[in-house]
């Protein structure tokens, strides 16, 4: 992957979350890895709100 994590939204924490998995679980897939990050970090649809 090319680029600087830090640079997206999420970048050092998520990183280290994923460390932090890696270290209990053993590695993760990188696609399943890449897709979660996507789902993380992407902006709401418009017309979404948070639920209370």
């Amino acid at each position: 992957m090319s680029g600087d994590r830090d640079s997206r939204p999420g970048g050092s924490a998520l990183d280290e979350l994923i460390a932090a998995f890696d270290e209990v679980n053993g590695p993760a897939a990188p696609v399943a890895v890449a897709d979660k990050q996507a789902r993380l970090t992407a902006e709401p649809p418009p017309g979404a709100r948070a639920a209370v």
